[in-house]
């Protein structure tokens, strides 16, 4: 299945802007988010923890909805969804 994934800020400079990536029916966002940054140890180190888990500030998004970052790394992805990666966000 082909996944869009739209990134945001530094982790547009370290991965692009737009992307498609192709994975496996049955594929999480963990599974996607660990394809885009396959390869590439920077990428990989901004995104992963030591324990191998997305970091808790990076914020996922599926279809535009905000997942929760207890469920983030086990939830569905399905042809055509987009994934969203933002770097969290600060500002006054």
């Amino acid at each position: 299945m082909k996944i869009r994934v739209k990134t945001f800020a530094r982790f547009r400079e370290l991965m692009g802007t737009k992307l498609e990536i192709e994975l496996p029916d049955g594929s999480t966002v963990r599974d996607g988010v660990a394809c885009l940054v396959s390869g590439d140890p920077t990428a990989r180190e901004a995104l992963f923890d030591e324990q191998g888990h997305i970091k808790n500030h990076v914020i996922v998004m599926v279809n535009r909805r905000r997942l929760p970052n207890r469920e983030r790394e086990a939830e569905g992805l399905h042809e055509g969804d987009e994934l969203a990666i933002f770097p969290p966000v600060a500002g006054g």
